[in-house]
């Protein structure tokens, strides 16, 4: 009697008392009556349904597949032909030049039109409205890059440094230089 020899060791400690504890399981099982879900049970109602997997599905078959992804495709449209790409950077070199002749995208677009109209270039070759936009934006930061490389280029054969003289005296030397 294991539970015997604990009920007497714990008699001797003072203030503690030993009693026998019977759990009430009729009160859980109420509990667990209540918590159940309505459609789930023991009827054999719901057990001859047979479930078709493509019911109301809302994603046409295959939409997982990875080569239906649209991701990591950057770059992969329409590209903006040589030509169109010229034309854009006339314009924009234009409008550069001369500030009161400043090209919109919009006014991009319409000298372009007015190409096709001329039978200059294709239909297929005009970008959309919102492709010419972002056009004179990259273009426009790569323009304010080569202006500062070219100012701070000049600046340096004005200025009279030491470097600048071994620059002048390397590029002197290369132009000596014959290419065989």
């Amino acid at each position: 009697m294991e539970g015997a020899d604990i009920e007497t060791a714990i008699r001797d400690i003072r203030g503690t008392s030993v009693a026998h504890l019977e759990p009430n399981r009729t009160k859980d099982q109420n509990k667990r009556a209540k918590n159940t879900l309505p459609d789930i049970s023991e009827n054999q109602e719901n057990q001859n349904i047979i479930w078709n997997s493509t019911y109301e599905f809302p994603l046409e078959s295959g939409w997982a597949l990875k080569s239906k992804q649209k991701y990591g495709k950057k770059g992969g449209g329409k590209r903006i032909s040589k030509r169109v790409w010229k034309l854009l950077e006339e314009y924009f070199l234009e409008g550069d030049v001369d500030k009161s002749k400043r090209f919109t995208a919009t006014t991009m677009l319409e000298n372009l039109r007015n190409k096709v109209e001329e039978r200059e270039l294709d239909e297929e070759e005009i970008p959309k409205l919102q492709t010419i936009q972002g056009w004179i934006s990259r273009y426009s930061a790569q323009h304010r890059q080569k202006m500062a490389e070219m100012f701070l280029f000049k600046l340096a054969w004005n200025q009279p440094f030491p470097q600048t003289k071994v620059v002048r005296n390397i590029h002197q030397n290369i132009d000596k230089v014959e290419i065989r």
